[in-house]
């Protein structure tokens, strides 16, 4: 079992409701149920029982939850050693990130962080969404921007921002002009990029085949400068680094735009040590910071 599972089954026994221990672990109440269910079966024994109001644990549940409170007491306390033994140590954060938010986002952000924490020694790990979070989970990396949205992780997750789909030219154009460019395409993650195709099938626009396929988003926005063709990417890549480009913001028939959620993946507060924590804080300061100056403008 996990560590985080005997978390749970602390927060459990202790929150009384599966809504309430939800809330406390900041994962979803379907998520925590089929994580009690997948440790029940690997337990070989119930935890659970339903009552008329609600749930209860089991006299073996009971146990196991007295055992809980000690295994998670004592992780505890070697991570609070560790913390000792470190001290005195130039402290690493490693940060994961996909390519996209690395190249347009992270630099402001860790300038910022790097400010306030001279001394910390801030690595940077860059993978596909969809392969960061697991890279959390296995201590690879203290934290990770993803747009993949793991709901059965055990990691803390909260909202970092929401961006912008964009058709980007080197002209103003309309949503008719992009049926006669061309198309310049670039490896997407598999969920911006089933949303897209929702957004095309909605709007009844036919997917274009592209002329140019590129490896990422610096060689689309390349092309486009030169005015080879359109590519669709998402706001933060645009503004305020590309002035001489054109974004169109894509719309639903509704009006609302086509947006995407970045994430950031955590261990649960507690868990991920000061500097982690420091960074997670940071981070969200400055996203609304940022989003304050957007509406600004």
């Amino acid at each position: 079992m996990r560590d985080f599972d005997w978390q749970i089954i602390v927060q459990l026994h202790r929150a009384g409701s599966i809504t309430k221990a939800a809330e406390g672990l900041f994962i979803s109440q379907p998520a925590l149920t089929r994580r009690v269910r997948a440790i029940e079966a690997e337990l070989g024994l119930p935890l659970l029982v339903r009552t008329r109001r609600g749930s209860a644990f089991t006299p073996e549940g009971e146990r196991i939850a007295r055992e809980a409170e000690r295994i998670v007491s004592a992780i505890r306390a070697v991570r609070e050693e560790r913390e000792k033994l470190l001290a005195g140590r130039r402290p690493v954060l490693t940060v994961g990130a996909p390519y996209s938010f690395s190249r347009f986002v992270l630099p402001a952000l860790l300038s910022r962080f790097s400010a306030e924490h001279p001394d910390a020694d801030v690595r940077i790990l860059t993978l596909p969404s969809q392969d960061l979070i697991s890279c959390v989970e296995n201590g690879r990396a203290d934290l990770c921007f993803s747009r993949f949205l793991a709901e059965d992780s055990p990691l803390a997750r909260r909202p970092y921002s929401e961006c912008t789909l964009c058709a980007v030219f080197c002209r103003p154009v309309s949503e008719h002009d992009l049926t006669e460019l061309p198309f310049i395409d670039y490896p997407m993650n598999p969920g911006t990029a089933a949303a897209l195709e929702r957004w095309r099938l909605e709007r009844k626009l036919l997917r274009p085949h592209p002329v140019y396929r590129v490896s990422t988003e610096d060689l689309c926005l390349a092309l486009i400068r030169e005015g080879l063709g359109y590519g669709i990417l998402p706001d933060d890549c645009v503004r305020g680094h590309e002035p001489g480009l054109f974004p169109l913001p894509l719309q639903h028939a509704d009006g609302s735009l086509l947006c995407r959620t970045t994430w950031i993946y955590s261990r649960m507060p507690g868990e991920g040590g000061p500097l982690a924590e420091a960074f997670v804080q940071n981070a969200e300061a400055f996203a609304r910071m940022e989003k304050k100056a957007s509406n600004v403008i």
